[in-house]
């Protein structure tokens, strides 16, 4: 039996969504060399969910979704637009912006049974976490720039 779903695409703008559907195994996605755009919306995770974007300008929109266990996303060299809105994870939601201006935001009574770490390299940076959220504990690690978190 298989113990993992994954999704590895190549160079090029890429696109994955998954809507109205749910992942019964560990997840992972790997971006290829150019931009990603995730979309996942009503989407379900039974396990963990793991994406690793491209070099590009990256966009994730996690809306109305579920993942059992954690949920980690990580860019890499340019500006990222990470969104969580009206999900729920039940462990930890790990977000890992590029370097360029990057946005995060966990937004719409979204909720994340343990912790929600934010970390982003040298780019002006914003991460809104709405106070309609519940999480169990934050961490926040900015880099060199005009960061904000309203």
């Amino acid at each position: 039996m298989q113990k993992t779903g994954t999704v590895k695409l190549g160079g090029g703008s890429n696109s994955f969504a998954l809507q109205n559907s749910s992942v019964e195994k560990k997840f992972s996605y790997s971006g290829g060399s150019d931009s990603d755009f995730i979309n996942c919306r009503s989407g379900g995770f039974q396990d963990d969910a793991s994406f690793k974007l491209a070099d590009g300008f990256n966009r994730l929109a996690f809306a109305f979704s579920e993942v059992l266990e954690s949920l980690e996303v990580s860019g890499k060299n340019t500006a990222d637009e990470f969104a969580i809105d009206g999900s729920r994870v039940r462990g930890d939601v790990k977000l890992q912006l590029g370097s360029g201006n990057n946005r995060a935001s966990v937004v719409h009574s979204s909720q994340i049974g343990d912790e929600l770490t934010v970390t982003a390299g040298d780019g002006d940076d914003l991460v809104v976490v709405d106070p309609s959220v519940k999480v169990g504990r934050t961490s926040f690690r900015l880099g060199a720039g005009a960061n904000t978190i309203p």
